[in-house]
């Protein structure tokens, strides 16, 4: 099986630092202390979309901005058992309950702060559930909802583009939503991803093409068939400009890098994945939860992270309703 070159690195690490981006729909980069400020009139509100990156990548961002907004609901939105949910999550209920569980044991985050729904199928159901909450918010105190969502880097431009392209059909959601800022946690350089799958270069190739892909799919309408649903229909989900921001160089090294791997570590890493049974592909795919990635692939350990966290306030008392805080 042909290796990754040297310049082909060099362009996943491109690539996935354009899939980081929220723009030019929304912000994107990590929050500073002046962002915690709440505009007048505003309510902040956490969210998240459940994926097997919550508990390695996810909790600890979730905790910081937690603890800068002591007031917001924390959304933890996701499935019960789909194709790529780890099966602690699984055991636990769903992926919104195990972070959940996570953030109250390790990070003192009462559980109470947090809204859990668990019914998702897809990233676009976690995005409809969560601009309803900011609705609901807007109902019950006039107020309008600025929304920071945590999300794995390269993971991010996709579900940015999909938000934007939510928010166009929903006005009622687009007249209440203040703002939106995407967080990117996780690995920013391909080979630190690489570690985060268990040193697997053909699932971690997969997994970024993957994305690169879907911008470009997901702007129409179409079907796939899955090994956990089968025949899935489906809308145009993302903003059809997507991949304008992408140099055209760039995207000639994409193409050549995925023609070369395409026989060979991106067929590997596409067919654990897509193909085998899940019992098979969780252990060999799951993110390590020992290490956490950083910047130029720099780890520090999940310890020395949790100490440097002060716990998060409490609220005295429960929320009068469900929106409120």
């Amino acid at each position: 099986m042909t290796a990754l070159t040297i310049s082909e690195i060099s362009t996943l690490d491109e690539l996935m630092s354009f899939l980081r981006s929220a723009s030019p729909w929304f912000k994107s980069g990590e929050a500073e202390t002046q962002d915690a400020e709440v505009g007048q009139g505003e309510e902040t509100v956490l969210g998240v979309c459940g994926n097997w990156y919550d508990v390695p990548h996810k909790a600890l961002v979730l905790a910081r901005l937690a603890a800068m907004h002591p007031a917001a609901d924390l959304l933890l939105m996701g499935g019960r058992e789909e194709r790529l949910t780890p099966a602690d999550a699984v055991e636990a209920g769903g992926e919104p309950l195990l972070l959940q569980r996570v953030l109250s044991a390790q990070f003192g985050l009462h559980p109470r702060r947090t809204v859990v729904y668990t019914g998702s199928r897809v990233t676009n159901h976690n995005l409809r559930a969560i601009l309803h909450y900011a609705k609901q918010v807007h109902e019950f105190t006039g107020r309008t909802v600025r929304l920071h969502l945590v999300e794995e880097g390269f993971l991010v431009r996709r579900e940015a583009a999909a938000l934007a392209a939510q928010l166009r059909e929903d006005s009622a959601a687009a007249c209440v939503i203040a703002g939106i800022q995407f967080e990117p946690c996780g690995p920013n350089q391909f080979e630190a991803l690489v570690e985060t799958h268990q040193g697997r270069a053909d699932i971690a190739l997969a997994l970024v093409l993957g994305e690169h892909d879907r911008l470009q799919r997901y702007t129409v309408a179409g079907t796939a068939t899955t090994v956990t649903h089968g025949l899935v229909q489906r809308g145009a989900v993302v903003d059809v400009g997507a991949l304008d921001a992408l140099e055209p160089s760039l995207a000639e090294l994409i193409a050549a890098l995925r023609e070369r791997h395409k026989d060979g570590l991106l067929s590997s890493g596409k067919h654990v994945l897509e193909r085998l049974p899940r019992e098979q592909m969780l252990p060999l795919a799951t993110p390590l939860l020992g290490k956490m990635c950083h910047g130029q692939g720099l780890e520090t350990s999940v310890e020395q992270e949790l100490e440097e966290i002060p716990p998060a306030p409490q609220p005295e008392s429960p929320p009068e309703c469900l929106g409120g805080s």
